[in-house]
């Protein structure tokens, strides 16, 4: 199971070709048993023959100090050596050998005893060597610090540091505890909207390997107080990402309503009004969230929304009254919200409706850009549940920078090269190149998008279709057709035909890596010409 970090080796994560709320994570091949992750890093042998060596004189110190540090420039000498000392224990050890090269105050701690034994402390980079500070035998914590260097370790000791590495992942963990304060049964409007990570769910029949997403356990119901004043959160890290395991409601007389699981610190934002929510989502709960109230106006994110898909799904342009949350074991999954008034989905026009229900990465597309909703045939498949779209701009404002579209068949490039998607390049590649001459005036003004519907296959294969060709024609009426056989496919394609003083800048949509597929919808982005 992926954990969101690579096991300190064993694990390769795959950046560059998945999205980062997609499963990045894969085995290394081994040709035989690893000598490291195959030893006992309890038991190790090795250590109680080094704990009892004769220590071994180090080399000397060549350390040279600049002509121009004097006593007089250097404030730390005005310390007490004592309290130099107190200030390096608390010091990461490069952080300390690089203080010695600018202040020679700091020049004893090299040959200070009570600093090196500290580096075997609780939470310092020796901390793993925890047999030393039982140890009978007298130290010399110098050279015992030089003699467990990385390249003088045995493999019981490279497998120790990288379990006690993934351990320490865990310590923090182990500080939340369940909070549940004001929490209600039964909410006041049937006017319900949902936002969650990839929910697996149990199968009827035969078994499913739970490799992704998240579980929920449980859910629980809090009404938003009357004269609020505060929101805050708690997040937990797990691997590369953060999620959100807490909410608590602060009112202005000090009124708290709190549920989830809860540590310190947490983060806050000052709002007394709540129309609605836009969430960071990431495949395995909700990473953070911003409030939006009854003007629009956005606070600012509370929690991590980095690197995650966005939605304005919870926006519902009404007064929140109740919050219904999902938990699993340790974090949120899924959050509801619960409008006063009968019209919740008063942002889901059919304008917008995919803009202001879809998730979105990495952020929800501008209102200035036209995402032609109406020719996106699987449009309704993209307004609940968690399937991400990604989307990209070219060619700058307008379109007027755009000098050619490099569309890779069933492969995409690193993002930063603002292409279209991000899968490895395979057998079946091909590539396309269209030259238009963005500076001089041309644009793109029309896509047909060939979208096939097999017969049989995964059911969202057969209800949601598939790309499988899509032709570009400019203004100046030159077409490219992106496929990878020379023919057109069989299926009728879907038009979008740019609207007078527009162009077409960028296209939207989704794939599916894990069932073998690539992109498997397509969408327009358009927008108007500047001068037009």
């Amino acid at each position: 199971m992926a954990w969101g970090h690579d096991y300190e080796g064993p694990v390769l994560i795959d950046n560059e070709h998945r999205f980062p709320w997609e499963d990045r994570f894969s085995d290394r091949e081994y040709i035989g048993p690893d000598p490291v992750l195959t030893t006992n890093p309890y038991d190790v042998p090795d250590i109680q023959s080094l704990l009892a060596e004769d220590p071994k004189s180090p080399p000397s110190s060549t350390l040279s100090v600049s002509q121009f540090t004097t006593l007089a420039q250097d404030v730390f000498f005005a310390l007490p050596e004592e309290l130099r000392s107190v200030i390096a224990t608390c010091l990461p050890t490069l952080d300390v050998l690089n203080l010695r090269l600018v202040s020679r105050a700091f020049w004893t701690m090299f040959n200070n005893q009570q600093f090196w034994a500290s580096r075997f402390g609780d939470s310092s980079d020796r901390s793993w060597l925890f047999e030393a500070r039982h140890s009978t035998e007298t130290q010399n914590w110098r050279w015992l610090y030089r003699r467990t260097n990385s390249l003088r370790r045995g493999f019981g000791l490279q497998n120790r540091v990288r379990v006690w590495n993934l351990a320490q992942k865990l310590v923090d963990i182990l500080d939340f505890h369940w909070v549940d304060i004001g929490v209600n049964y039964s909410p006041c409007s049937d006017q319900r909207v949902e936002a969650s990570g990839e929910m697996w769910e149990q199968p009827v029949a035969g078994y499913s390997l739970f490799d992704k997403g998240c579980r929920l356990f449980e859910r629980h119901l809090v009404t938003i107080p009357e004269q609020l004043s505060r929101i805050s959160v708690c997040s937990i890290q797990l691997g590369d990402m953060s999620y959100v395991t807490g909410l608590k409601f602060t009112t202005v007389v000090g009124g708290i309503r709190q549920i989830g699981y809860w540590a310190t610190p947490e983060q806050s934002l000052e709002t007394s009004d709540v129309c609605g929510f836009k969430l960071a989502v990431g495949e395995r709960g909700i990473q953070a969230l911003q409030c939006i109230d009854s003007k629009s106006s956005t606070y600012p994110w509370i929690g991590c929304p980095e690197r995650s898909p966005k939605t304005l799904r919870l926006n519902v342009g009404d007064h929140v009254a109740d919050l219904e949350i999902g938990f699993d074991g340790c974090k949120i999954v899924s959050l509801s919200v619960y409008s006063q008034f009968p019209s919740p989905n008063k942002m889901l026009h059919d304008g917008n409706r995919l803009r202001n229900s879809g998730m979105w990465y990495p952020d929800v597309p501008e209102q200035n850009l036209c995402l032609n909703e109406a020719s996106f045939p699987p449009r309704e498949n993209y307004l609940s549940g968690y399937k991400p779209l990604f989307w990209t701009s070219f060619g700058g404002s307008g379109g007027s920078g755009i000098r050619r579209i490099d569309f890779t068949y069933d492969i995409a490039v690193p993002s930063e090269h603002q292409t279209f998607g991000c899968q490895a390049s395979g057998e079946w590649t091909k590539v396309t190149d269209f030259a238009i001459d963005g500076a001089g005036g041309e644009f793109i003004n029309a896509i047909e998008v060939f979208q096939h519907y097999p017969n049989e296959g995964y059911p969202w294969l057969v209800e949601e279709g598939t790309v499988v060709a899509f032709k570009t024609t400019t203004n100046r009426e030159r077409s490219c057709f992106f496929s990878f056989h020379s023919d057109p496919p069989s299926s009728l394609p879907f038009v979008v035909t740019a609207s007078p003083g527009t162009a077409i800048t960028g296209f939207y949509g989704s794939h599916r890596p894990h069932d073998g597929s690539g992109i498997t919808a397509l969408g327009v982005i358009s927008e108007a010409i500047e001068g037009k």
